[in-house]
């Protein structure tokens, strides 16, 4: 039951997302419906996974395990429709040896959902057992997604992810390579133990050593959250980066002077202020720390770690961090 619960918790986060974004744009764009699509597929991914629905399912069907079947190409479904996806977002890439080996690493999937299909056949004609067919199948699946996501799909996440500059984006970027690294995880796992259940009939608990439903089901919430919700939860963070940040800036008050804009207290739970007073003291930060004194050694010291950051820090959230790190 907890898995049926889990995937009916992940149905209403998916019909939230696409209701969300249909409401905010009644015009589905290319990228909006592709996105509607990997998250529709990943929803039947964890609803095939629960144990009621795959009873129900398979017993229509002789018990054989066409409920793992259509677990097997939902996933498949989930992993070229994100790559066509992320193909499209990196065509004016400059890595274009790279680029060129991606759409042949996706066009590879028609042959392993054709493989899936043959699988099912021996096992509905006797040819394998039911144990067979399913460890044959998820072998096949396990081993063309962990050469998807190790050649393709994370390469190309941590480059966005590094080029991001928007919080709220960056942290869902990573929550998309948590999961593709807790998949890649399980799926060298099952590459590795599943062979040895195929040949001897025994099975080992090896490839589901990794916890990835558990990480993805996490992931996938933090991927379907609004902008605003994650800011909220991302609002102590930011509160403990404006007062590093602002301590810096009262101590530059002291020794230079200007008028500073602090943070009212009662303003402190709302994000976008919280937000807004960082933003008023960095600006403060850079624009007075050149009047700091050379003849003064802590002066000097402050001078030098501010002006060290400035070149290797271009992106405004990366200074931020930088400088909510400087201790006065």
């Amino acid at each position: 039951m907890v898995d049926l619960a889990l995937a009916l918790l992940i149905w209403l986060g998916v019909i939230g997302a696409i209701w969300r974004g249909f409401r905010h744009e009644r015009r589905v764009n290319r990228f909006a419906f592709r996105a509607w699509i990997i998250f529709i597929f990943i929803a039947l991914v964890f609803t095939f996974r629960s144990p009621p629905v795959e009873a129900i399912i398979d017993a229509q069907f002789g018990g054989q395990p066409v409920t793992f079947w259509l677990n097997a190409l939902s996933t498949l479904g989930a992993a070229v429709v994100y790559a066509i996806a992320v193909l499209k977002l990196v065509e004016t890439s400059e890595e274009e040896g790279t680029r060129r080996s991606h759409p042949k690493l996706v066009g590879a999937a028609g042959v392993v959902g054709l493989g899936l299909c043959l699988v099912l056949a021996a096992s509905v004609n006797g040819a394998v057992t039911r144990q067979q067919a399913q460890y044959g199948m998820r072998l096949l699946l396990e081993f063309y997604v962990l050469l998807l996501l190790i050649f393709m799909l994370i390469p190309i996440n941590v480059g966005m992810f590094r080029r991001e500059t928007v919080r709220p984006m960056r942290v869902k970027h990573a929550a998309v390579i948590v999961s593709f690294l807790a998949y890649a995880a399980g799926a060298v796992a099952a590459t590795l133990f599943i062979p040895p259940i195929l040949i001897t009939g025994h099975v080992n608990p090896g490839p589901d050593c990794v916890p990835r439903v558990a990480i993805g089901a996490v992931c996938l919430m933090v991927m379907l959250l609004p902008h605003k919700r994650l800011r909220v939860l991302l609002l102590p963070l930011h509160l403990y980066r404006y007062l590093r940040i602002a301590s810096l800036e009262c101590f530059l008050d002291e020794r230079v002077g200007f008028e500073r804009e602090p943070l009212a207290w009662r303003q402190a739970l709302r994000s976008q202020y919280v937000e807004i007073a960082t933003y008023v003291a960095v600006i403060n930060i850079l624009d007075y720390y050149r009047h700091l004194r050379a003849e003064d050694p802590d002066e000097h010291l402050l001078y030098r770690k501010i002006a060290a950051l400035l070149p290797s820090h271009l992106a405004y959230d990366d200074l931020v961090v930088a400088l909510s790190r400087i201790s006065v």
